[in-house]
């Protein structure tokens, strides 16, 4: 995946969070779930530092669908925004090592 990003390729990861034949455990549609499934299985946890693929289950698969292009920023004053906080992490590593129910979710913020 490093090498198709560096080439310019916008890599996504994404699921249909469903349980089902092809995938039993599902993700329960938790996208935290799916990028730390991809961060282990891809050995992206520290290439090149932790939370660089952050993007890669946020603004790649919108821009991969056509719903962002590269000069639109995700994030503009005045937008509003869905936010999830997560305030028993201190690193990305803490973020993916254990469950976090302390979730803040903020919608349209």
């Amino acid at each position: 995946l490093q090498e198709l990003r560096d080439a310019g390729v916008t890599v996504a990861s994404a699921s249909d969070n469903v349980r089902d034949y092809w995938l039993s455990c599902g993700s329960d549609y938790d996208m935290l779930a799916v990028w730390s499934q991809t961060q282990g299985l891809c050995h992206l946890e520290t290439a090149p530092n932790e939370g660089t693929w952050a993007d890669i289950v946020t603004t790649s698969p919108a821009r991969a669908m056509g719903l962002l292009d590269e000069t639109t920023s995700p994030l503009q004053v005045g937008q509003e925004a869905n936010v999830i906080l997560f305030p028993g992490a201190r690193t990305a590593s803490e973020l993916f090592a254990r469950p976090h129910n302390d979730r803040i979710v903020i919608r349209k913020g």
